[in-house]
C-alpha cells in the first residue's frame, strides 16, 4: 500500500511539472524539473506511535548513494489547516535530484491544540529523523530544517530554543542550517501588536501575551546561544512580514550566527513556495547556495 501511495504522489508531482512548462513557454516561468527523474518515497512514516494518525512524515530519497544530507520541511497554514503532502510541489523531485533526502511533516493543528504542541511535534519528528534516517540513505549529522509561513516559525523556533529538541535528547547544533520561507512572525508579541492578527494569536497561543513572547523565536537568540546558520527569504510587499524578517535576521547577526535574508522580487507569499525548486528559480539558487555551503 505504501509503495501504491509513493506512486501516486509522484505523479502528482509530475503532473505539476508538466502544468509549469506549459505555463513555462507562455510566461517565461522557471523552467520545470526533468521528467525522467524518480526518486524512492516512502510515504505516511509514523514518528510518534501513541499519536500515529496525526503524526506522520513522508521520506523522498535518491535511489542510489548513501550518507545524503536531509532537508526537514514544515508546511504552513496559519498552525491551523495543511499538510505533509499540500505544499510540497517540486521539492521532493529538485532536492533530490540534487543528491539530498527530503523529508515532509505533518504535526498537529489549532484549534484541536495550542501552543507548544505544534513545535514539541516537530521536534519530535526531527528526532525520529536523526535516529532513523540511516536506514533510508542519509546522513544524520546532515540536517537542514525548512519551513514556509507558520512552518518557517516552526523550524525557527526549534532551532533557537533549545529546550524543544533537549526533550528528545538532541540540541540546535545537530542541525546544520534552517531555511525560512517567507514566515508571517517571528515575534509574536509584536505580530499582536495588529489587531486583525487577534483571533489567529488566541486560536493558537491562547490570550496570555506572555505565551505569545515564549512561542518567539526572536526571544532565544542571544550570543552564548547556539543557533544553526540561517536564509531568511521574505516577499518585500508584505510590510509586517518583511518587518519580522529583517528584524530576526539583525537579531541573529548581532548575536554572532550566520544569517542572510533575502528580498524575493516577483513572487508572492504563496508562488515563492510553489516555485521553489524550479529551474532557473532565483530563490531556489539561493536555497541551494546556502545547502552547499554548509552541507560540506
Amino acid at each position: 500500500m505504501s509503495s501504491i501511495i509513493c506512486l501516486a504522489l509522484c505523479a502528482v508531482l509530475f503532473s505539476l511539472s508538466s502544468s509549469c512548462c506549459a505555463e513555462a513557454e507562455t510566461h517565461s516561468s522557471p523552467s520545470p524539473l526533468s521528467r525522467t527523474f524518480r526518486p524512492r518515497c516512502f510515504a505516511h512514516q509514523v514518528y510518534a506511535p501513541a499519536r500515529k494518525s496525526f503524526n506522520q512524515l513522508d521520506v523522498f530519497s535518491p535511489r542510489t548513494g548513501s550518507s545524503h544530507p536531509v532537508i526537514i520541511f514544515f508546511h504552513g497554514g496559519k498552525f491551523s489547516s495543511g499538510d505533509k503532502s499540500s505544499s510540497v510541489f517540486n521539492k521532493p523531485l529538485a532536492f533530490t535530484r540534487r543528491g539530498f533526502i527530503f523529508v515532509t511533516v505533518d504535526y498537529r493543528l489549532s484549534p484541536a491544540v495550542k501552543y507548544p504542541v505544534h513545535a514539541q511535534d516537530v521536534a519530535e519528528s526531527v528526532a525520529w529523523i536523526h535516529k532513523n534516517i540511516k536506514r533510508y540513505g542519509g546522513d544524520p549529522d546532515c540536517l537542514f530544517l525548512m519551513g514556509h509561513s507558520a512552518g518557517a516559525a516552526l523550524a525557527a523556533l526549534i532551532s533557537t530554543d533549545a529546550r524543544f529538541l533537549a526533550q528528545y535528547g538532541l540540541e540546535p547544533s545537530c542541525l546544520k542550517g534552517t531555511i525560512l520561507l517567507d514566515g508571517g512572525s517571528y515575534n509574536f508579541a509584536a505580530t499582536a501588536r495588529s489587531s486583525k492578527h487577534h483571533d489567529l494569536l488566541n486560536s493558537v497561543f491562547g490570550r496570555d501575551s506572555q505565551v505569545w513572547w515564549q512561542a518567539s523565536p526572536i526571544r532565544y537568540v542571544r550570543r552564548g546561544n547556539f543557533m544553526p546558520p540561517f536564509l531568511i527569504l521574505y516577499i518585500p510587499n508584505r510590510a509586517d512580514a518583511t518587518a519580522q524578517a529583517l528584524a530576526f535576521n539583525g537579531a541573529l547577526k548581532k548575536a554572532g550566527t550566520p544569517s542572510k535574508a533575502v528580498a524575493v522580487q516577483g513572487k508572492t507569499h504563496a508562488s515563492l513556495n510553489e516555485d521553489l525548486g524550479l529551474a532557473c528559480d532565483k530563490p531556489t539558487a539561493e536555497v541551494f547556495d546556502f545547502l552547499d555551503k554548509y552541507s560540506r
